[in-house]
């Protein structure tokens, strides 16, 4: 079959057969096995007359304000019930969801930064699915979080109604919320859409229903990806993780209610600008560039940009990954609101498209080639146009745009329901969900073996056999060694013979690999004024955090990293100066490891604390056994023959053995077209690389990057530029995603180990390629981008050596001096910039630094003294409110001395 893309500008809905894996079902399996509904009165009814529901309270006329507070929350999510009863403020009536917890994630769920930060699912979001009291044919979605509570209701004879948190919660202690119908949402778009037309009729089988999925449907896992709009706009990762799993648990559930069951499989979080950009066919082939690989059957992109959808269609099982994506626009919040309806509308619709559903308004149904309906005005075919349904427009409808709408109960209608399951059934690269299980279990095992020799002599006479045992050690290779022997002895019976033998074993021995650890930070009231770093002994930044949104008092964020035995160090910053505990709230941080022992906390500062600890380095040796065998004659007719064997262990040190990168053999080549404009010099006799302006540079090779790589290497710069890195790629195109940025004053690639200190001196670092990315790659990428500086920035490598984390050989301690002089130097940038500077200082200063700006007439604008102390630091610049126009600036510090320009495009 021709796969056709499917672009569209749409809204959806879902129905209510209560099959295997729908809410009802769900409800009834609970009731029958004698389960008990608990109540939560989680909710306050509002009148409307708080600052947060003014202008809601306007552009809604059908609406419900409540509340809830974070204590009722945290409530309920520390009793994790498996099922339970939520009344709900309604319209004209409160509304009883009986709701059972549902596995929303696979097996096998990955959850990614674009920087390269990973963090652990987060147990502090729980999700339900259920219905409303008795009431047949009701469905209910809901979605639990330290954010809110959101969540989506649908009865027949209200129609569907959604309901979640105000966006903005600033000056009250509890959490707002809004009801509205889903069809009420004022901002909504009327949109139109650009499908190509396939015209391809489905047959009857297809649009038939195949009763074998009611035995056990097949799980179709689905992979979200999120861009930098919305990850900025909802606050981070916590609060943008809770808005796209409750957004993804309320499309599941349309889903379910068909008989169709979808899984979140990954969720990649765009925490760093993203290279999305443009309408939306643009952003779906972007995407498509972006993503050669998913951890999913299907994926789609969201973002704010765009203005509707687009989808492949009937994309399951395709040979290629690009043909599994769809694209999605959300809408912002309007008047405090966010847009709960149009969003899952969207997503449900996209998705529809790619498990083979076309319109309902194409001329491919009914089995005679005809339309379904004729909510969009036109088909898509030239068939005749049907009349609007009176009941309402299903989920691949354009009915949204008419009188009628789209219900949500219509689901995706008999037809399109069949086609998609159908499609589903005959996957063959799908299977049955799996049931989910939270536990794990970790085996390890080792091997040895050894052999050994013996010989033996004897004399007497007759007929004689001798027997012997001897014992040993054995010995460890690799990362443990030892050593070991075996000896025997034999006697025999009508003759005398001895026998000895000696043996040898080896045996595998272990180094600790990377430890994880758990990081939790809990939320004081003013979450803007926290930010934190965990940096390693090299002052490599590993991970980091903040600022996060106000008025989240008691909120929890959670991470883990898995770091390498090292001492690291956790700095914590608050900007108000009164930390996270206690005077407005019971903030602080918790350090921790998989066992849950705490390693440091701290809560209790003004403007900054420290917490330092270390993992340490444990090795151990492998067993090794032996055996030996001899034999013996002497003058007499009998013989004697004997035999040992030996076993022991060994424990040793680490292989020391690591090859450094020749790259004067391996020749250093230009990387990405133009966007190479620097130079390179090899130093230290094929060490080193030395480049300078905006280079960027490749090594041609076949790099493996498995779970176990590691990139070890020194770099510094004499002027830093924009940004320092490496990397892997496959083409010419720069990739944030496969770099990582070590050093300069601007943000790009994964940051983890981007280093902040004075860059004049050799800084070494460690980078776990693998715990970021997998694969195999043709080019290993140095970076030293500079566009904008006179003279530009450079950046020095060295000592670079590409392993599988065995070589724990430390990189020379002794720097190898350079044949240029490290100078000291000062600059201000961004430069040009719009009135905000910083200082930044490269080199050793012995002494405090005395900087002053001036205009261009000669006036001295501004003086600022900067401790030798900060020399590290990034400085903000102490003048504000600088006109436009042309500065120059002087600098001293001791007897050294220097000076620059200044260019203030704006204030």
């Amino acid at each position: 079959m021709r796969i056709l893309i499917t672009l569209i500008f749409l809204s959806l809905a879902i129905l209510g057969n209560s099959q295997e894996v729908s809410p009802q079902s769900l409800v009834e399996s609970a009731r029958k096995e004698g389960k008990t509904f608990r109540p939560y009165a989680l909710f306050t009814e509002e009148n409307g007359s708080l600052r947060q529901y003014k202008g809601a309270n306007e552009a809604f006329s059908e609406k419900k304000f409540f509340s809830t507070s974070p204590s009722r929350i945290r409530r309920l999510l520390d009793d994790a019930p498996k099922q339970f009863t939520l009344m709900v403020p309604g319209l004209k009536e409160s509304l009883s969801l009986e709701l059972v917890a549902i596995d929303l994630l696979s097996t096998d769920f990955q959850m990614m930064h674009a920087s390269g930060v990973t963090t652990e699912e987060n147990s502090n979001i729980q999700h339900f699915r259920g219905i409303v009291g008795k009431t047949p044919g009701s469905f209910a979605a809901v979605t639990v979080s330290e954010s809110g509570i959101q969540g989506s209701i649908f009865t027949k004879e209200t129609g569907m109604k959604v309901f979640g948190p105000m966006e903005e919660t600033e000056g009250n202690p509890n959490i707002p919320h809004i009801l509205y119908p889903a069809d009420a949402f004022p901002n909504k778009e009327k949109l139109t859409c650009l499908t190509p037309e396939e015209n391809r009729p489905y047959s009857p089988q297809e649009l038939s229903r195949n009763t074998t999925l009611r035995t056990g449907p097949k799980c179709v896992n689905v992979y979200l990806e999120v861009d930098n709009d919305i990850f900025t706009d909802k606050g981070g990762t916590t609060n943008t993780t809770a808005f796209m799993t409750g957004w993804f648990n309320q499309v599941a559930t349309l889903y379910a209610n068909e008989n169709i069951n979808l899984r979140l499989s990954g969720l990649f979080l765009w925490d760093v600008p993203s290279p999305y950009s443009g309408s939306d066919y643009n952003m779906l082939t972007q995407f498509g560039a972006q993503r050669q690989s998913i951890n999913g059957d299907i994926g789609q992109l969201v973002s704010y940009k765009g203005r509707g959808g687009i989808a492949w269609l009937n994309g399951v099982c395709a040979s290629s990954t690009r043909f599994k994506l769809s694209f999605g626009s959300a809408l912002k919040s309007f008047q405090n609101v966010p847009a709960f309806s149009w969003n899952v509308m969207v997503m449900a619709h996209e998705l529809g498209h790619i498990l083979g559903s076309q319109h309902t308004h194409a001329c491919v149904w009914n089995g005679n080639s005809t339309a379904l309906d004729g909510c969009a005005g036109v088909t898509e075919g030239g068939c005749a146009l049907p009349p609007l349904p009176p009941n309402g427009g299903s989920i691949m409808s354009y009915c949204h745009n008419t009188s009628v709408g789209t219900k949500f109960g219509n689901g995706f209608g008999e037809q399109p329901g069949n086609v998609i399951r159908n499609r589903i059934a005959s996957a063959t690269c799908l299977q049955t969900c799996p049931p989910i299980d939270n536990s794990g279990t970790g085996t390890g095992s080792g091997s040895s073996n050894g052999t050994g020799t013996g010989t033996g002599g004897g004399s007497s006479s007759g007929n004689g056999t001798g027997s012997g045992s001897g014992t040993g050690s054995g010995s460890g290779t690799g990362t443990g060694s030892g050593s070991g022997s075996g000896s025997g002895t034999g006697g025999g019976s009508s003759g005398n013979g001895a026998g000895s033998g000696s043996g040898t074993g080896t045996g595998s021995g272990t180094i600790d690999s990377c430890r994880t650890i758990k990081l939790e930070l809990t939320l004081d009231l003013f979450g803007t004024e926290t930010t934190w770093q965990l940096k390693d002994s090299a002052q490599a930044v590993r991970l980091s955090g903040g600022p996060y949104l106000n008025k989240r008092n008691g909120q929890k964020i959670n991470a883990q990293l898995c770091l390498l035995p090292g001492c690291y160090t956790l700095q914590i910053a608050d900007n108000g100066g009164d930390g996270l505990c206690c005077n407005y709230g019971n903030g602080g941080f918790i350090i921790s490891n998989v066992k849950d022992s705490v390693l440091s906390r701290s809560g209790s500062f003004t403007n900054n604390t420290v917490l330092n600890f270390c993992i340490p380095k444990t090795v151990s040796g492998g067993n090794g056994s032996g055996s030996g065998s001899g034999s013996g004659s002497g003058s007499g007719s009998g013989s004697g023959s004997g035999s040992g064997s030996g076993s022991g262990s060994g424990s040793g040190t680490p292989d020391s053995t690591c090859l450094f990168l020749d790259l004067i053999k391996n020749k250093v080549l230009t990387f990405a077209g133009t966007q190479d404009l620097g130079t390179v010099e090899i130093i230290e006799n094929g060490k080193g690389a030395h480049l300078k302006a905006n280079a960027w540079k490749k090594i041609i090779g076949n790099y493996v990057i498995t779970s176990n790589t590691v990139v070890d290497f020194e770099y510094r710069s004499n002027l830093a530029p924009e940004i320092i890195g490496i990397g892997f790629d496959n083409d010419e195109e720069i990739s944030a995603n496969l770099s990582f940025q070590v050093g300069g004053y601007q943000r790009w690639g994964i940051q983890n180990h981007r280093s902040f200190n004075s860059l004049s001196t050799w800084q070494k670092v460690s980078i776990p390629v693998g715990k970021f990315y997998t694969g195999t790659f043709s080019k290993f990428i140095f970076i030293c981008d500079e566009d904008k500086f006179n003279p530009p920035g450079d950046a020095l490598f060295r000592n670079l050596r590409i392993h599988q984390g065995n070589c724990t050989a430390a990189l020379p301690n002794k720097p190898v001096p350079l044949e240029e002089d490290i100078k000291e130097t000062i600059y201000l940038y961004p430069n040009p910039g719009n009135g905000v500077f910083n200082i930044q200082m490269n080199g050793n200063f012995d002494d405090d630094i005395f900087l002053s700006l001036f205009s261009m007439l000669g006036n001295k604008v501004s003086d600022q003294l900067i401790s030798k102390n900060d020399q590290y630091k990034t400085i903000p610049l102490s003048a504000s409110n600088l006109n436009p126009g042309i500065y120059f600036y002087q600098w001293r510090s001791g007897q050294k001395t220097g000076k620059g320009k200044l260019d203030v495009i704006s204030n």
